[in-house]
């Protein structure tokens, strides 16, 4: 019997006569948020588009705030966000970090009919499902969330929507053929519209965490005396995609690797000595010839697709 069962049960036992007012007072209630681990989610603030915020506007209106569902986390999301914070005694930043998280994902079930559901498809849609944004948790949906957690390894295959679920629903990031070139825990958004010092390319302040391949591409190691130990990611004909200051590579000269692969552990290597970071450029045939990456970097850390490399500006970004 679970924990909400056994309150519910109580009164029913105790104080009979108090014992239907009791039960609707608690399912008035709004469903009761995950407690224990947050870790897994990452931080989602204002400036962030895309699918992840239409899903927290839907969860924020489920707990009762009456704000545009329009994917574009600005003020009103963020006072929202606030507010809902400050209900659920947490730092109130207006930051969706995994606390936060938390706090505003609900349990879900088949039969199942609210805004909270409305979130779950929005994210549903993000890995490649179609269905309309309703509030029903119908068997299609059923259907879709079992199929997707015995893709993704989880033990079981019911379709019930737990914190783990909701985690890998928000964390994973649902595109075709792009990754973040270091784990989305790991940096803020803020972290990568950053400005260079000199030349259009970004420094990703990390320490020792994995590099990963930003696209499908072949590794080419590459080392010099700025940039210490590196990667060149190939694509043909295409700008390239160069990876500096890494403390150690994780893939083989010549070998061709998908989206998402780890190629090396960030590191201070180079002219990074005494500073961890990942140093991001866009090249190409010639080092004048370079791309900002910072707008192609918050597009991946939305969740939406990336522009093409070369409609990037080369000019701006430092």
């Amino acid at each position: 019997m679970t924990r909400l069962r056994r309150l519910i049960a109580r009164p029913l036992l105790i104080i009979p006569g108090l014992a239907t007012v009791f039960t609707l007072f608690l399912v008035a209630l709004p469903q009761p948020a995950f407690a224990g681990d947050s870790a897994g989610f990452y931080v989602v603030e204002q400036g962030a588009s895309g699918p992840n915020v239409r899903a927290i506007q839907w969860l924020l209106h489920h707990r009762g705030h009456d704000i545009a569902i329009d994917g574009e986390f600005g003020p009103a999301t963020t006072t929202a966000v606030t507010i809902f914070q400050r209900h659920h005694g947490l730092a109130a930043d207006g930051l969706v970090g995994p606390q936060t998280w938390s706090e505003l994902v609900v349990p879900l079930e088949p039969g199942m009919s609210s805004d909270a559901v409305r979130a779950a498809k929005v994210l549903l849609n993000k890995h490649n499902s179609d269905f309309v944004v309703g509030p029903n948790f119908t068997q299609a949906m059923a259907d879709r969330v079992s199929q997707l957690k015995r893709v993704w390894g989880f033990p079981g295959d019911d379709p019930a929507i737990g914190l783990p679920f909701w985690k890998n629903l928000v964390g994973r990031s649902g595109l075709r053929g792009f990754d973040l070139p270091v784990p989305q825990t790991s940096v803020r958004r803020i972290d990568l519209d950053n400005p260079h010092h000199d030349y259009p390319a970004i420094d990703i302040m990390v320490r020792f965490v994995p590099a990963y391949a930003a696209m499908r591409g072949t590794i080419e190691h590459y080392s010099s005396n700025t940039c210490g130990i590196g990667i060149k990611l190939m694509f043909g004909s295409e700008p390239h995609i160069l990876y500096c200051h890494l403390n150690s590579r994780s893939v083989g000269n010549g070998v061709t690797v998908a989206a998402g692969t780890q190629i090396g552990i960030t590191g201070e290597t180079g002219n990074a000595a005494g500073n961890p970071h990942l140093h991001f450029e866009i090249r190409g045939t010639s080092d004048s010839q370079r791309w900002c990456p910072q707008q192609w970097l918050l597009a991946v850390y939305d969740h939406r697709d990336p522009p093409p490399l070369t409609s990037l500006a080369m000019s701006g970004c430092f």
